[in-house]
């Protein structure tokens, strides 16, 4: 790539990042030239397009692992009309239930007697 078009480029990317709505998030990915566009609209488009598959199942949207490394709290404003959120453990339970009242599925279940109680203080399903 020539240097004309790097700058083209780098332009594009400033005039998009400036015209971002407020539904959109970027991130840092590596370096400081690298960058993902994470859309709430892509995900809420997403969530409805699965609804339109399988009209009559709930839907359970994995958000383990800070959603997948894309922020947790854009992953549930993003997925709000979901059915349940699943996570892998007890912790990323506690990180989902301060921003949201819906339903959680711990995927990894629990371990001890205190982890199933703090789970069901929580209202967090397990998998056995």
């Amino acid at each position: 790539m020539d240097v004309v078009a790097v700058e083209a480029a780098s332009s594009a990317v400033r005039d998009l990042r400036r015209n971002l709505e407020d539904s959109q998030l970027w991130a840092e990915v590596v370096g400081g030239d690298a960058r993902i566009l994470l859309d709430t609209q892509a995900l809420r488009h997403n969530l409805a397009r699965v609804r339109d598959y399988a009209p009559h199942s709930q839907i359970l949207s994995m958000v383990k692992a800070d959603a997948y490394g894309h922020g947790l709290a854009f992953a549930l404003d993003a997925l709000a009309d979901t059915d349940a959120f699943g996570v892998a453990f007890l912790h990323e339970a506690r990180q989902v239930r301060v921003h949201s009242a819906l339903p959680i599925v711990l995927m990894e279940g629990v371990f001890s007697l205190e982890e199933w109680q703090e789970a069901a203080a929580l209202g967090a399903s397990c998998v056995i």
